[in-house]
């Protein structure tokens, strides 16, 4: 019996050797294609330590391109020089065998700007032999940029909770500092020596509600009306306003087109104010201050508080030839009490540019820092534009509003004085009461009041809302005016909603209870 013999010739060694180094080849080709498509930078390194081929995505994020590739990039020249000695130690482990791994990296692009990386990476095998390194290479820039603003977040929400508190004990305490110097001061000779000593204690008292206006700006966010401001002409008010010395010049240029926006007039003037004094303090030997509006349209980009949409923003800039603002210190620089001025020079609260940036964001607005050392920086506040609001008379301070009955709820001894003294100021007979509950009494068996001026918090007993309306139970169009040294709460908001009432916020000064008696008693 003759033995068959196959139509298929069995293949040599070369053959084979061949086949399997053709099979390789394409398989590496394909997975270098597949590559190309995914969302993440996927590399290869030889023996030696230096690059062999990385993705598309890969070349984008670092910005080296495929001719760097061919003259040779070696990894350590990529990785900031402080992981320098890990990476040389994970290479070198990886390519005698060494387990997997996951690390994270610093990777220097080619522009010089850094990204924070997770690599993971293993031996590449071939024909039994290891042969380089091939690995995948995670952008985590933006999960770390993602995770500071929140931080950020919560650490000025915090910071917003305690200036609350704070600012609302300092309020109580500023109102007779405030106000009394304009009651004695009707009561002295015109050429009295006692009106400089006063005009030094408004000035001590203006400042320390300047520093508490900062905390009372980070106590209450998102708690201020806006109305339609013109943001060129708020700019060209305040231009006479700011405190700046002779060898510091103040530059100027309102554009027509900024147009409105929406905003809460006292808040947008601090942001100004804020960023002037900044400027000032980063030229100690001199310099310009730039103020510019405008009207811009920006595409899509990065701000402090996340992603600026594409659009239309009113533009406010100011910018200084100081000294710059490092890399690391822009990090920082709108952290609450954070500072850098020195003790032997002006000292900061630290409060400035953090109520700059609460405010911004409480008016939906966006802020870009621009700054190099030696080079001066720029603050860029875009904010939405909104349509003009129609021309209203100013208003005009009366000497005297009548002599209605006045019943005042406090109990605070000397915010009760002080609030007794600018009523009876305004001519109106005053009755005191220390609770809601004396109140209600006097005004059902005592008194018929023409307006009740209530605090917002009390420790005990029935607070200003609820005396309210109990108070209106008894007298239904009573006029009524809240006062509280805090936020302006859901209870004051409600009460607000009801009948004749008005809310001031402390202090109190004589001019500003005027003006609001006038609107609230017609």
């Amino acid at each position: 019996m003759s033995e068959s013999k196959s139509d298929s010739p069995v293949p040599s060694a070369s053959q084979t050797v061949g086949s399997a180094t053709d099979l390789a080849s394409s398989s590496r080709r394909e997975f270098r294609e597949l590559s190309e498509l995914l969302p993440l930078t996927v590399f290869e390194v030889n023996m030696t330590g230096q690059f062999v081929w990385v993705n598309s995505h890969g070349r984008k994020l670092s910005g080296y391109s495929e001719q760097d590739l061919e003259r040779g990039i070696a990894v350590l020249s990529v990785i900031r020089s402080a992981d320098g000695v890990s990476v040389a130690s994970n290479l070198a482990m990886k390519l005698t065998g060494g387990a997997d791994s996951e690390d994270q990296y610093t990777l220097l692009c080619k522009d010089g700007s850094t990204r924070s990386v997770t690599i993971r990476s293993r031996a590449l095998v071939a024909d039994g032999r290891i042969v380089g390194l091939i690995g995948v290479a995670i952008d985590l820039s933006e999960q770390k940029r993602l995770e500071e603003r929140h931080a950020r977040a919560e650490r000025l929400e915090a910071a917003g909770r305690v200036a609350g508190q704070v600012a609302h004990d300092f309020n109580n305490l500023l109102g007779p500092l405030l106000a009394y110097p304009q009651l004695v001061r009707e009561h002295l000779p015109q050429h009295s020596r006692a009106h400089a000593l006063l005009r030094d204690m408004e000035f001590a008292a203006q400042q320390i509600r300047e520093i508490n206006q900062q905390l009372l700006t980070l106590g209450r966010r998102g708690h201020c009306e806006l109305t339609p401001v013109e943001l060129s002409a708020l700019v060209g008010a305040c231009v006479g306003g700011f405190s700046l010395p002779p060898e510091i010049r103040l530059a100027v240029e309102l554009g027509a087109d900024a147009g409105w926006v929406l905003g809460g007039e006292a808040q947008l003037v601090r942001v100004l104010n804020n960023l002037v004094q900044n400027a000032r303090d980063a030229m100690p030997e001199g310099g310009v201050v730039t103020l510019s509006t405008g009207l811009v349209d920006l595409p899509e980009q990065n701000g402090l508080m996340g992603r600026i949409p594409t659009g239309r923003y009113a533009h406010l800039t100011v910018s200084d030839t100081g000294s710059g603002i490092s890399a690391a210190l822009l990090e920082r620089i709108f952290e609450p009490f954070y500072t850098t001025k020195r003790a032997d020079r002006r000292r900061g609260s630290g409060l400035g540019l953090c109520t700059v940036a609460a405010v911004v964001q409480d008016h939906q607005g966006h802020l870009v820092v621009s700054s190099e050392l030696g080079q001066g920086s720029t603050f860029h506040v875009y904010l939405p534009p909104t349509q003009p609001s129609p021309v209203t008379a100013p208003d005009q301070l009366l000497p005297s509003i009548g002599g209605g009955q006045a019943l005042i709820v406090a109990e605070d001894g000397v915010g009760r004085q002080v609030t007794k003294g600018l009523l009876e100021r305004l001519g109106f007979r005053v009755t005191l009461a220390l609770s809601g509950e004396q109140a209600r009494l006097l005004a059902e068996r005592v008194i018929v009041p023409d307006l009740a001026v209530l605090e917002v918090a009390t420790r005990d007993g029935m607070d200003g809302p609820t005396t309210l309306t109990e108070l209106r139970k008894l007298h239904p169009s009573m006029p009524a005016l809240l006062i509280s040294g805090g936020l302006e709460t859901d209870a004051v908001r409600s009460a607000l909603g009801r009948g004749r009432t008005a809310f001031l916020r402390k202090p109190v000064t004589l001019e500003v209870l005027s003006r609001t008696l006038r609107a609230l008693l017609g």
